[in-house]
């Protein structure tokens, strides 16, 4: 499944458990909802590029294992085998993002979220900003000065005359 734009949104009763249905429409309420089941076949990408997901009553992305009746999880292992997201905006009543089958870490590296994020979904040196958008870990303590900026120095030659010290450091923004 591959999602690079658009707007969806889902109006569903939310769920946070999913009860199997064999014809594949198990129930979550969430934008986007994969769902492994007892009839599930084959391995299931997720990459998400961009677009707009929202969910009045779930989550913006559900990935998940159904249970049965009983509330016993319909099968051992999850039919998803990737999940990613670079980009697109999340927003959820339950929260933004809930994966509970597959096993990966550090699968969002872009994007806007609202609501709740568990922190192992972010790529390692990324971070959620108060705004809620990914972005690169701030490392105030030790800068990155390998890149000068080629005005920079220009600037620097320039009143170096002056018998001024300056310090060169790479900009950082997001």
């Amino acid at each position: 499944v591959l999602i690079q734009g658009g707007n969806i949104i889902a109006t569903g009763e939310g769920r946070t458990v999913v009860k199997e249905r064999t014809d594949g429409t198990e129930d979550s309420g969430a934008a986007v909802s994969i769902t492994t089941n007892s009839e599930s076949d084959s391995d299931i990408e997720l990459t998400v590029t961009g677009g707009n997901l929202s969910s009045n009553n779930g989550y913006a992305i559900y990935e998940g294992i159904a249970v049965n009746e009983n509330g016993t999880p319909t099968t051992n292992n999850t039919k998803v085998s990737l999940v990613s997201i670079s980009g697109g905006n999340f927003a959820g009543k339950t929260g933004s993002v809930q994966v509970t089958g597959y096993k990966g870490k550090g699968f969002i590296t872009g994007g806007q979220f609202t609501g709740n994020l568990d922190p192992s979904y972010i790529h390692e040196g990324l971070t959620l900003s108060a705004n809620g958008k990914i972005v690169k870990t701030s490392n105030e303590a030790n800068p990155d000065t390998s890149d000068v900026n080629i005005l920079g120095l220009l600037v620097l030659i320039l009143v170096s005359g002056c018998g001024m010290t300056y310090s060169i450091r790479k900009l950082r923004h997001s």
